[in-house]
């Protein structure tokens, strides 16, 4: 082989080499993009994190009421109840307040310590919270109850024309002494609270009293 043709033969296989290597790639077709549908969540599929709240309501229990405000006087008070038994505490807090508070209940058991730097309606409420009672209003007098199935009943008596202050001695006679009396003056009612049995005998006597005058 003559050197001339030497010196071709190497052009023409460079030529093909670099033909190769640049030559244009394949063009691939670009994909288009569909679109993705919207995306509504169901609120069946949505669940509520850990901790906090779920959608089904809580069941319903009986809440205790709160205290009324019996007691308008902001004053502060040092109450010592060390020795005193639970009657005798809220007997303490009404008598300070001049409010007739009638216990229905066994109040026998001792009331807890002290009560420094305290309102008395903070004192009622307190009292009512640690001891498991209940204060509601009938006819001007306060009622404090604990929950005791063997508490004793009450009966209120509205009189239309004898005033009530003047047969307090013969209702507290009727009932006996392990009974509470209560009179309202100014809406002439008597708060009676005791053993029922003995309720009809007071309301009986009340009828025949309390007439009007011809």
């Amino acid at each position: 082989m003559s050197y001339l043709t030497h010196v071709r033969l190497m052009a023409a296989t460079g030529a093909l080499i670099a033909a190769s290597c640049f030559a244009p790639a394949e063009r691939i077709p670009a994909r288009i993009p569909t679109p993705r549908p919207e995306h509504t969540p169901r609120a069946s599929s949505v669940s509520a994190p850990r901790g906090t709240a779920s959608e089904t309501p809580a069941p319903a229990f009986a809440v205790k009421p709160p205290v009324p405000k019996v007691f308008a006087d902001g004053k502060s008070y040092a109450l010592e109840l060390r020795g005193a038994t639970l009657a005798q505490a809220f007997e303490m807090v009404g008598t300070m307040g001049r409010v007739n508070l009638v216990l229905q209940g066994d109040f026998s058991e001792p009331a807890a310590g002290a009560m420094p730097e305290v309102t008395l309606q903070s004192a009622l409420a307190t009292l009512c919270t640690t001891h498991d009672c209940t204060v509601t209003e009938s006819a001007g007098v306060w009622i404090v109850e604990r929950s005791d199935p063997d508490r004793a009943q009450s009966r209120t008596f509205d009189l239309k024309n004898v005033a009530a202050q003047t047969l307090e001695a013969e209702v507290k006679a009727l009932l006996g002494t392990d009974a509470r009396v209560v009179v309202n003056p100014s809406s002439n009612v008597i708060f009676t609270s005791g053993k029922a049995e003995r309720f009809d005998e007071v309301a009986a006597y009340l009828a025949r009293v309390d007439r009007r005058e011809r």
